[in-house]
């Protein structure tokens, strides 16, 4: 527990982040008054936000977490959506506590998934995709494979090239599943011209990312019979 306070103490939220999340909150409690149920996380929670009231950016996520409710009810928002910067804050809580590598690669993956299924989400629902939510969904996108690759880095350097081989061999089946999810909506008809835009820099965007786990696939670090297996 000591190594994981100190470790809070370094983590920050950006000015933006914390904007965004205290927004979505306000807004959130104006539209769902509080209810007089005691929460049955209330002591553990309470306990972590007093041990991190050093770091101000953390505690606030931690008081956003301690809402279960919002937590689950921001699940399914969308980039635009009035909790959508709270389910964001609550993946990096995620990532942050994770403990190792495979565990951090394995959390980065579902979260980067994430990304293109709120693409898919988008895109069926036909709702506005506008240039700043496909910025703002590769960004993450792109800082989150690269998270998964940076453990899977650390996983063979650690000599641990089977939980290396097996997350990088899931992260190419996700991207190579949500490719041809996104090319079937790129060959629709009732596919808009400008979502059809962005669809075509998403997939060459997933391209780069298997091109990626192909390369660290025929990496020596891997075990040979991995290699073999997947050629």
């Amino acid at each position: 527990m000591e190594r994981f306070f100190s470790k809070i103490k370094k983590e920050t939220l950006s000015k933006d982040e914390k904007e965004k999340i205290f927004s979505a909150l306000e807004t959130y409690v104006h539209q769902n008054p509080i209810r007089r149920i005691k929460s049955p996380f209330y002591s553990e929670w309470f306990v972590l936000a007093r041990k991190a009231a050093t770091a101000p950016a953390i505690l606030a996520v931690v008081i956003v977490l301690a809402g279960g409710g919002t937590v689950l009810a921001s699940r399914n928002s969308l980039p635009g959506d009035t909790l959508y910067p709270v389910k964001t804050a609550g993946e990096k809580v995620r990532l942050f506590t994770a403990v190792g590598p495979k565990a951090q690669a394995e959390i980065s993956t579902s979260q980067a998934i994430s990304r293109l299924e709120e693409v898919e989400q988008i895109v069926s629902l036909k709702k506005d995709f506008s240039s700043s939510t496909r910025q703002e969904i590769q960004n993450k996108f792109e800082a989150q494979t690269q998270e998964v690759i940076n453990n899977i880095n650390e996983l063979k350097k650690n000599g641990r090239g089977g939980d290396a081989a097996k997350i990088n061999s899931d992260l190419e089946s996700s991207l190579n599943k949500h490719k041809k999810t996104f090319v079937k909506f790129l060959n629709s008809s009732s596919t808009a011209s400008s979502t059809k835009e962005a669809l075509t820099n998403f997939v060459s965007n997933i391209d780069s990312q298997i091109e990626k786990t192909k390369n660290d696939r025929h990496s020596k670090s891997f075990p040979k019979s991995f290699r073999e297996k997947m050629r």
